[in-house]
């Protein structure tokens, strides 16, 4: 189904551009993709997990746990420094823009929603890992 396509290219594209612009080496990582913890790249990681969509007559909405993971970082400095970036970004009113899987045409964009929640941090010997919930909504769906 290309619309469940563009919606995972779509974060993925926003997490991967937040990549980019943080002074700090990082990848994307699709935590669904992974059973443990331990068994992601021993690495910064910046990804997403869970998101769900429903598509309704007028409206879409997303919801996605988005994910930070960081390694030898005890201070957590670089940790809280990505997740305040992330969350500035996650903000009633932001906007995430809405991409074609297939060819990375900009299609619309979705509007975060009220209600972007950080979840308590969990510390392992590895790493320091903390998920953001965030809600999106687009007004009308966005042409397919």
């Amino acid at each position: 189904m290309a619309e469940f396509n563009n919606v995972y290219a779509s974060l993925a594209n926003f997490l991967q551009a937040l990549i980019i612009d943080i002074p700090y080496d990082a990848t994307f990582v699709d935590f669904d993709q992974y059973v443990s913890l331990d068994t992601l790249p021993f690495q910064n990681i910046v990804g997403m997990r869970g998101f769900t969509v429903d598509s309704g007559n007028t409206t879409m909405e997303v919801k996605v746990m988005f994910c930070i993971a960081t390694v030898d970082d005890d201070s957590m400095f670089d940790h809280r420094d990505i997740l305040d970036r992330l969350f500035t970004l996650c903000q009633p009113t932001k906007h995430v823009p809405y991409v074609d899987a297939t060819t990375g045409e900009v299609l619309g964009q979705f509007t975060v929603a009220a209600g972007t929640a950080i979840l308590p941090v969990h510390r392992s010997t590895a790493r320091t890992f903390q998920m953001m919930m965030v809600n999106l909504l687009a007004d009308r769906k966005p042409k397919l």
